[in-house]
This record gives C-alpha cells, structure tokens and sequence, in this order.
C-alpha cells in the first residue's frame, strides 16, 4: 500500500494523466476531477488527493462515505516530500512525518512520531 501512496504522490507531483494512474492495478477505479484525483477501491472506499500551494490533502473515505482520515503533505524544494501530518476522522492529529535526503535527491530516512502517545504522556506527566 506504501508503495501505491507513494506513485500517487508522484502522479500529481509530475501530472500524469488518468491512462498513466491506471497502472495501479485492479481494483482501482480512478478519476481526475479538475487536477484532483479520486480513486476508488473494491470495497467502495475512496481516497481524494488534492493539490494546493503547500502540497498534497489526501482524505480517505469509507464506503459509507465517512471521513477516515487525512494526511497533508508538504511538498518541498524540487518538488520533494519533506513531511506528512495525518489525522483522523475526528480531526484528532494522529502522526508526523518528516523526510530526509542526500546530497542526490534521493530518500534516506523517515522520521515518524505518534502525536497521539506524545499528548497523552504530556497529559500525564
């Protein structure tokens, strides 16, 4: 699934068109509404990603149309990834993502922090 997000991300970043999306696989029902792509998985499921002036808002749907989750990704110089925020349907904030590089552009480490464990031990200390 990483690896899916992954290509998604890229396809907005580099703009690729539906036919390019469609090498996701089966399963996948996929739409570009105005540059936001709408994808929609077996299980009735969607996933919205939105590009704007800081980056990407993906939003995760169930089948029954409820609001998953959200993660905002803030894209960086060279249109790189440089973190991620995810909440969950309740707005509560879940994670941060944060994306180091080499010298080469190229990924070498990501740093995750549960933002939940950290406010609930801060709420007990």
């Amino acid at each position: 699934m990483r690896h899916i997000i992954l290509s998604l991300l890229s396809g907005l970043l580099l703009g690729l068109t539906s036919s390019a999306w469609a090498e996701l696989g089966p399963g996948f029902e996929i739409k570009d509404i105005n540059g936001t792509k709408i994808i929609r998985q077996e299980d009735g499921s969607r996933s919205i990603f939105e590009r704007n002036k800081q980056g990407i808002r993906k939003s995760i749907y169930s089948a029954e149309g409820k609001l998953m989750s959200v993660t905002l990704y803030n894209i960086g110089k060279h249109d790189k990834l440089r973190s991620s925020l995810t909440y969950d349907g309740n707005n509560n904030e879940l994670f941060l993502i944060n994306y180091d590089y080499n010298e080469n552009g190229r990924l070498v480490e990501e740093h995750k922090r549960s933002i939940l464990l950290i406010s609930e031990i801060k709420y007990f200390l």
